[in-house]
């Protein structure tokens, strides 16, 4: 947790449950306020929505992506740029359970 950049990870179905202090900081978003939330509908502003939602369930099928940059929503209703690297998350038994980025 003592990552300097925003580091957050959602489930198969893009709920969140990874939500580093950077992220919390720079979003006004404390790691409670976020957990099992949809990252995209929830927290990534209209325009880019579709975008980082592919960008999520490429990274599910093992297709990941590096050095996107978009808006996430802040609690004051303002924006801030963030740089997904969307990498797969897998099990011990390599099964996949999610996205971290």
């Amino acid at each position: 947790d003592s990552a300097n950049a925003p580091i957050f990870g959602v489930d198969t179905l893009g709920r969140v449950n990874v939500w580093n202090q950077c992220a919390s900081t720079l979003t006004g978003f404390s790691t409670a306020d976020v957990f099992g939330r949809k990252l995209v509908e929830d927290f990534v502003s209209a325009e880019y929505k579709e975008s980082v939602s592919d960008i999520l369930k490429n990274a599910l099928m093992g297709i990941e992506t590096a050095n996107f940059e978009f808006p996430l929503l802040t609690s004051g209703d303002h924006v801030v740029e963030v740089l997904l690297n969307a990498t797969t998350r897998r099990d011990a038994q390599d099964k996949v359970i999610g996205v971290v980025g």
